[in-house]
């Protein structure tokens, strides 16, 4: 086979009054994903380019760029992303003039599921929003929709082809310059100072502590008792480790700098993780419970509806093939210095700033993710074998959607399998940060909630320290493959591979949306929920309970056997009747299947007695559809029922509805 060189960067000129700022809304990290590759399309045009969250941003600092792309996904019930949020407040602050906004250029590309009730309209009251205030409109609003079949990419690839063409008309390049071809390497924007000089004594400072509440923070951690502190050549840099899980599960210690690095951060202690499942069945189901620890000066309020988001961490066996396979043997243990970088660090990346690259294989870089197409071109760029370059930039193409798919998504591969396959492939190790995605948290609706009983005794309402015991229902992600290879999730695997008192990295994720509370409470609630989606049921069942007024509460939960499958059958048995009224479907308890919407429709008579008294319907469960049939299925029985006389008038009274839906 031909060789070949890896590629050099191609540097993108200076052109004066030509920036483009990318900002993103994102929650899961497809927003963020598609940002990125938004701006490594301006750039190769020669624009000056910035990608960012909204948070990370101030409105005033808009106005300073040709073009703005704001690329955002709706989440809950038509929300904004947590981490745009303060952007969005800024845009609605009442002191802002009609016509402030009236310099800014901007585009808007969306990122929905039209099985929700409001479909992308996050972007759709930014893009509003943005034209009350004088904006112009560059390029018209982009909407992407999850059940399209090819996914958010059967909008957004047009979209962005467009996008393009009236950058390159509207901004057109000086003479005698083109272009930045794809197939060349734009620079990098992150380089990893391997084996740079380590200023022990210049620690990440938590935020919101001085000095002596850091102290502080450190002996409370010491204090919990389950863990101890190990300490490496400085008092200054302490980490976290369950001495218990070493003959278990070893990986490096947790650090107490990237605890206190992660946004909404708490410490989470492995108190329970029991199978709920029978043995042989086919799905492994965990009821996990954490005991939270909360450190910051600011209060931690947990309630229904809530998720804790974990961090997982590669197991030590995948980081090990990856470094052998880059041929990273020699730097992986290296001391890296986060800081020497200068500027800004990438977004998500919540980590010690003094590391190694073997610690941010571990805990930070995402290898065993289905690569997007972005990676593979990413990867083409150093490459040594000609036929694999041709190959891997193939599959970065538009016009070879259909190939990627095949290689890529259908079979599942991951990262580390692609390097493995393209084996001149060889990154060198300062491009790591810039190649890799970051893991991201996964989020999980909590089951159950309640203070923790193993509250420090010296803590205070102004300590900077609070405790809860949380339970979360999580079905491990486990299947084969078209290859016959089997899968495990990256935090399914993670999780089955700790011990009772393992300290994991986690935040807390607050519901944008409040169904909780003394005053919802008296209200009726009629929840539809199937497999694990019925976890955020039973904390706001539990919580209802809790008061002396609270109304009555009506569930539907479907899944496949009652045997295996009846996830609190025992809890749900042990509450009367006056206050929680239970109707399951098991599809496969019987030769015709049955599902969750068919017994809804059965039950016209009592969803409709609900629709009258004003209930509160959420609808939990893993499957987009099985929301759009519920849906169908009420409005079905307004119409049964006579609450309706038309369709129009039934869908206009189901839109008056309080509808909460939560799926993954």
């Amino acid at each position: 086979m031909a060789s070949i060189k890896p590629d050099t960067p191609v540097e993108v000129a200076d052109i004066p009054g030509r920036s483009v700022l990318v900002l993103y809304g994102s929650e899961t990290g497809n927003s963020q994903d598609i940002a990125e590759e938004l701006g490594r399309t301006v750039q190769r045009l020669h624009f000056k380019t910035k990608v960012d969250e909204m948070n990370a941003i101030k409105l005033s600092e808009t106005l300073r760029y040709t073009l703005v792309i704001f690329v955002l996904s709706t989440t809950g019930q038509g929300d904004m992303p947590q981490n745009s949020l303060i952007f969005w407040k800024s845009l609605l602050r009442k002191k802002l003039a009609p016509g402030c906004m009236g310099t800014l250029k901007f585009t808007t590309f969306g990122l929905g599921d039209s099985s929700y009730p409001r479909f992308n309209w996050a972007v759709r009251k930014l893009h509003k929003r943005l034209g009350q205030l004088g904006a112009e409109e560059f390029y018209s609003r982009g909407e992407g929709d999850e059940q399209d079949d090819d996914g958010i990419d059967e909008a957004f690839l047009p979209w962005s082809t467009g996008l393009r063409a009236k950058l390159l008309e509207q901004y057109p390049l000086p003479d005698g310059l083109t272009p930045i071809p794809d197939e060349a390497l734009l620079p990098p924007r992150y380089t990893l100072p391997i084996g740079a000089h380590v200023n022990l004594r210049n620690v990440h400072e938590p935020d919101g502590f001085d000095e002596v509440g850091r102290r502080e923070l450190f002996r409370r951690i010491e204090n919990l008792g389950v863990l101890e502190v190990v300490r490496d050549s400085t008092p200054e840099v302490p980490f976290l480790e369950n001495p218990a899980a070493k003959s278990h599960y070893h990986p490096p210690p947790l650090s107490a700098g990237a605890v206190m690095a992660t946004p909404d951060s708490v410490l989470a202690i492995l108190d329970a993780n029991d199978r709920v499942t029978p043995a042989g069945h086919w799905q492994d189901v965990r009821l996990i419970r954490l005991e939270l620890y909360h450190f910051r000066p600011e209060p931690l309020s947990i309630h229904p509806g809530d998720c804790v988001r974990l961090y997982p961490r590669n197991s030590p066996e995948d980081v090990d093939r990856l470094i052998k396979c880059m041929d990273w043997a020699d730097v992986a243990d290296r001391p890296l210095d986060l800081e020497a970088i200068g500027g800004e660090l990438a977004t998500g990346l919540y980590t010690d700033r003094h590391t190694t690259l073997r610690r941010l294989l571990t805990e930070n870089l995402d290898i065993t993710a289905i690569p997007r197409r972005s990676f593979l071109e990413a990867i083409s760029h150093h490459c040594t074998d000609v036929n694999h370059k041709e190959r891997l930039v193939e599959f970065s193409k538009v016009d070879y959607v259909d190939e990627y798919y095949d290689y890529a998504t259908r079979p599942r591969r991951t990262i580390l399998e692609v390097l493995e396959d393209f084996q001149s492939v060889k990154i060198p190790p300062a491009y790591a940060l810039d190649v890799f995605p970051i893991i991201r948290g996964r989020d999980f609706s909590i089951a159950s909630i309640r203070p923790s009983p193993s509250a420090h005794p010296g803590a205070t309402a102004n300590s900077p320290y609070t405790a809860y015991t949380v339970e979360l229902l999580v079905a491990l992600v486990k299947y084969q493959t078209v290859l016959r290879k089997i899968r495990t999730g990256l935090c399914s695997r993670y999780l089955t591979s700790l011990s009772v008192g393992a300290p994991v990295l986690a935040a807390h994720k607050p519901s944008l949306t409040r169904l909780n509370g003394p005053l919802h409470a008296q209200r009726p609630l009629c929840a539809l929920a199937t497999g694990t989606g019925i976890a955020p049921v039973r904390a706001l069942v539990q919580e209802r309970l809790s008061y002396d007024k609270s109304g009555r509460a009506v569930l539907f939960f479907g899944n496949r056997s009652r045997e295996k499958d009846y996830y609190f059958a025992d809890e749900w048995a042990a509450l009367p009747t006056e206050k929680l009224r239970v109707f399951t479907a098991f599809s496969r308890d019987q030769k015709e299947k049955i599902y969750i919407q068919d017994i809804v429709r059965q039950k016209a008579d009592v969803v409709a007695e609900l629709v009258r008294e004003d209930a509160i319907f959420i609808v939990c469960g893993g499957s987009s559809k099985m929301a759009m049939a519920c849906r169908d299925a009420v409005i079905a029985c307004m119409r049964k029922t006579g609450v309706c006389d038309t369709d129009g008038k039934a869908q206009d009274l189901f839109a008056q509805l309080t509808w909460w839906q939560e799926i993954w």
